[in-house]
């Protein structure tokens, strides 16, 4: 059938036949307009490469032929000759995974036909799929002729410029496609939506590289856009640093570039004076401190202080504003310190030590409105965080020169009243100061920081997205780093291990304990009343109604491991931790031993105070009930009859020093292992001069080891950021939730 076809081309003819080779399946793309639409669509058809030439699925024939030379009388034409193999042909296309692609077959078409699935544009499969194909070894023809849909292949590069003003950063930046920029907006839009691709001048399409989505959602997140330029406040420094070291050509100017520098080596900053008026002496580490609070000042920055309960954060800030008051001009605003009810007394004493000559009012209490005449009179301002929540409207019309909040996680709640009427007060500078600037979450690190320099960590919206799912629901360690970068010059952080190697050792041990035989059954039956309350709720997709319940029966839980007594008050029988403690503060007295007791549970304290006030044994107590914290305190310090302490976890778990103390026992565990660690710094911290010993009373089976297992989890989070209840529950799992009542 082939010979009349062959005659045709003269006398001359001679056909060379190739070897047979394996065909190789390989697609070309059609593109199709719509004048109706006005859109242009693409579909795949199959084609297969036998060596260097290529045939359409679609042509039947199994003979092919190529006339390898131009034609001459003279000369024989030299045609090639291939045989398909149609089986194998048909074995490729039957076998190719056509939906990894984001193919489907076009059935009105036949075999070998393909359009794209339902979804999926022209774009993102030229753009995504397309070289999908070719890496897997199915060549792809015919983009090059694309009317509607042409791709630019190029990659893109990104400069960007920094110019320096009096309060902000202006940056410029520059994406070009080869010679094509590509306007801001457009980039922007396509970081926001993750959208893989831009429109061209020239109307092609360019592919946004894959890292840029996270790489420049900060620009667009945390800045604001102004035409071809993105704006940035003069404490941004960090972040965009991080920009620049995207970017393929980074032009910052030398102002920025000094700045930069200079936050990058702010452990080295020079040694500060203290003032003459300051009455005390610092510790090297305090120095440290002393000197950063200024670096902070000089620059127009804020900070967090967050060292270890006990290592003297209150004489560094006073030494500073101390300090401020000798630099600045006469007529200077007071400073306002902000902290809980507990701590005014304290404040006010270690003012009256170290600087004597500064003056100071205590804004609180049923006469504090008279006291508003009187501010531009005193140097320092002592208040609390619910005066300054119903004072604000009055407070907020007046102006402040450094604006201070003592155990700063009160604002953790960036939703709260409190930390919203704080961020509306005026100050020149700001400072806070916790021992824990992350319990539970890192959203309380963004709360602290919108009142310290607010939009440094973005909106709460942008920050929850960019760094705290990340980080705490994905473990993204990437992330974490970068944030830690961005807050590390703003948060000063040392541990009592790192700097007071004159602190005697602390051991910490964990008492594991089995129940008494009776508080085990009460256990059991409760934990499986609510186990089976808590599967049906969560089984009929109640998980709002769950919660409640989940909290009633955790507290239950832990009431019993405490002491059945605290949920049967008729219960008859023995609590094991009762039992040990017994045992452990006999032994405590006879040896001249002083402990701190805490519990979360005010009826567990009562339980313990009746039994040591049977046995004649002195002890105090400060729990929410209690009015003068301070005076119950000294009493403890300054005599040593009274052995034991029994303390409320929340209310005298901060601002108290309780140096005569040399052990501790943690009756029950908390959920956030911070609380734990600032009610063990009430008896290690500076000016204990014994070793300090940590019981934490655990039983063994029960939902108190699991509790263990989510603080570690917690605290981990905390450590990559800052190096060295309700909440809780809501982060609870359905499997943490099994867990908890297995």
């Amino acid at each position: 059938s082939l010979m009349p076809h062959i005659s045709l081309l003269g006398d001359g003819l001679h056909v060379v036949e190739v070897d047979p080779v394996d065909p190789i399946l390989q697609f070309s793309i059609i593109e199709e307009f719509d004048e109706e639409t006005g859109e242009a669509s693409i579909y795949l058809r199959a084609g297969f490469g036998y060596g260097s030439y290529a045939i359409d699925w679609s042509d039947k024939i199994q003979f092919h032929f190529w006339r390898m030379a131009d034609y001459d009388p003279e000369n024989p034409v030299e045609l090639l000759m291939i045989k398909r193999n149609f089986s194998a042909e048909t074995d490729y296309l039957k076998f190719f995974d056509h939906r990894k692609y984001g193919l489907n077959k076009m059935k009105q078409l036949g075999a070998g036909y393909f359009k794209l699935k339902r979804g999926l544009n022209a774009a993102e499969f030229l753009l995504a799929n397309a070289p999908k194909l070719a890496a897997d070894g199915y060549p792809l023809f015919g983009e090059q002729k694309l009317e509607y849909n042409r791709i630019n292949r190029e990659r893109p590069t990104l400069d960007i410029g920094v110019t320096s003003y009096t309060d902000w950063f202006d940056l410029k930046p520059l994406i070009q496609f080869g010679e094509i920029p590509v306007p801001l907006e457009q980039v922007k839009l396509a970081v926001k939506n993750r959208q893989p691709y831009v429109v061209l001048e020239d109307g092609a399409l360019g592919q946004i590289p894959e890292e840029w989505f996270d790489q420049l959602k900060p620009m667009f997140g945390m800045g604001n856009q102004d035409g071809d330029s993105v704006r940035f406040g003069s404490q941004q420094v960090l972040l965009i640093d991080q920009l620049l070291q995207a970017a393929d050509t980074p032009s910052p100017d030398d102002h920025f570039s000094e700045r930069l520098a200079d936050l990058q080596n702010f452990e080295g900053i020079a040694d500060m004076p203290l003032s003459w008026a300051f009455t005390g002496q610092l510790r090297p580490y305090q120095q440290a401190g002393f000197n950063w609070l200024h670096f902070l000042r000089d620059y127009g920055y804020s900070g967090i202080l967050a060292d270890d309960m006990g290592l003297g954060k209150t004489v560094q800030v006073l030494a500073f504003l101390q300090s401020c008051r000798d630099l600045e001009d006469d007529e200077k605003p007071p400073d306002l310190i902000i902290m809980p009810r507990s701590l005014l007394f304290n404040w006010q004493r270690e003012a009256e030590r170290f600087t004597p000559n500064l003056r100071t009012l205590i804004y609180y209490g049923n006469k504090r409105g008279q006291e508003l005449d009187y501010l531009h009179e005193v140097d320092l301002v002592f208040t609390t965080y619910g005066t300054i929540l119903r004072d604000i409207e009055q407070l907020q019309e007046y102006d402040f020169n450094t604006i201070v909040l003592d155990e700063s996680q009160a604002i953790k709640n960036p939703s709260a009243k409190t930390g919203r009427a704080i961020r509306l007060l005026n100050g020149r500078h700001r400072l806070a100061m916790t021992g824990t600037p992350i319990e539970n979450t890192t959203l309380e690190l963004w709360s602290q920081f919108a009142f310290l320099m607010p939009g440094y960590l973005g909106n709460q919206t942008y920050f929850r997205e960019q760094f705290r799912n990340p980080i705490e629901n994905k473990q993204d360690k990437k992330v974490a780093k970068n944030l830690h970068t961005i807050i590390r010059p703003f948060v000063m952080r040392r541990t009592k291990e790192q700097v007071a190697l004159d602190l005697p050792s602390r051991t910490e041990e964990v008492i594991y304990l089995e129940m008494e035989p009776n508080q085990r059954r009460l256990y059991n039956k409760v934990r499986d009343q609510y186990r089976a309350e808590l599967l049906g709720l969560i089984e009929n997709g109640q998980m709002e109604e769950s919660r409640m319940v989940l909290l009633t029966g955790l507290l239950r839980l832990r009431q019993i491991c405490l002491h059945p007594k605290l949920v049967r008050p008729e219960f008859k029988g023995d609590a094991a931790k009762f039992i040990y403690l017994n045992d452990a503060l006999d032994e405590l007295e006879a040896n001249d031993h002083r402990a701190l007791i805490f519990s979360q549970f005010t009826s567990a304290l009562d339980l313990i105070e009746d039994d040591l006030d049977g046995e004649g044994i002195p002890n105090v107590r400060i729990d929410g009930g209690t009015r003068n914290r301070q005076k119950v305190v000294d009493e403890f310090q300054e005599s040593d009859q009274i052995p034991f302490f029994l303390l409320s976890l929340k209310a005298a778990g901060v601002g108290l020093n309780l140096t005569a103390a040399d052990y501790v026992i943690l009756m029950d565990p908390w959920w956030n292992p911070a609380v734990e660690r600032q009610a063990i710094d009430r008896a290690y911290r500076i000016g204990q001069t014994k070793p300090v010993f940590v019981y934490r009373l655990i039983m063994r089976d029960s939902v108190e080891e699991k509790v263990l297992e989510m603080q570690a989890r917690k605290r981990e989070i905390a450590d990559q950021l800052i190096q060295v209840e309700d909440s809780f529950v809501k982060q609870l799992s359905v499997d943490d939730i099994r867990s908890l009542f297995s």
